[in-house]
């Protein structure tokens, strides 16, 4: 019988790099905002299961999201899925919001688990910046600014989630995850009751791992007044210290 896992995170925390490492399990196959759109107008809660039956989820259609899919960045993700989606046992999707909609969709699939990933904000007020000034997809009004500007809220909403659905909800912090050596990996591996020693996920940990240190070095630094903010900032300190308690 199939699970089902989502995973979430404020945007720009990880999240696809995150699905990427989970997808390397021979267990797990969870799509890239697969059905993004459908979360927009509810239909994913209502329509649930079905969606993630296998002629379904193979068969695009444009309502599903607006994240291109056939012949896109991801084509050769779901043809890796698609080679193993009978086999996996859990199967779900990836959706940056769906931590904000968490009452709907574990309401809408029981049982289900959700990874919550999160990230230090002056990293996430960065790759915004980035975005908002590189990458016409990204609405320009989404800088640092406004990433600082929703920090409290997304991190608060993250909390309550976690508090609400213990059992059902696993929060990780970024820099663990791709950390050379930490077992976050292994420890989600074994929240998800799955082989930590699989060996396509163990290769797959450290590809992402290498990759993201080959990113971190040629990053620019983080910029004065976003430090400033977040040094000068009490709440986001207490916030970020209740994640770290949490992301165990």
């Amino acid at each position: 019988m199939s699970k089902f896992l989502f995973v979430a995170g404020p945007p720009r925390s990880g999240t696809s790099a995150l699905t990427e490492m989970l997808n390397g399990h021979s267990r797990i196959a969870i799509g890239m905002e697969r059905y993004r759109s459908l979360a927009a107008t509810g239909e994913l809660f209502t329509a649930a299961e079905a969606l993630f039956e296998r002629d379904r989820f193979f068969d695009w259609r444009p309502e599903d999201t607006s994240v291109r899919l056939s012949g896109g960045k991801y084509h050769n993700l779901y043809e890796s899925l698609r080679e193993k989606y009978d086999q996996a046992i859990y199967h779900g999707d990836k959706g940056p919001h769906y931590y904000a909609r968490a009452n709907n969709l574990l309401q809408a699939f029981p049982g289900a688990k959700m990874i919550i990933i999160w990230r230090a904000i002056e990293e996430v007020a960065m790759s915004w910046q980035r975005r908002s000034v590189d990458q016409s997809s990204w609405p320009a009004e989404n800088d640092a600014s406004a990433a600082l500007g929703q920090a409290s809220q997304m991190f608060e909403t993250i909390l309550r989630v976690k508090t609400k659905f213990p059992r059902s909800v696993k929060l990780v912090e970024y820099d663990q995850v791709f950390k050379q050596g930490d077992p976050t990996p292994l420890r989600i591996a074994d929240w998800l009751e799955l082989d930590r020693t699989d060996a396509a996920y163990r290769n797959t940990i450290r590809s992402l791992r290498l990759k993201a240190r080959n990113l971190d070095k040629r990053r620019e630094p983080i910029l004065g007044d976003v430090l400033d903010h977040v040094s000068s900032n009490d709440e986001l300190h207490e916030l970020t210290s209740r994640l770290h308690g949490l992301s165990r």
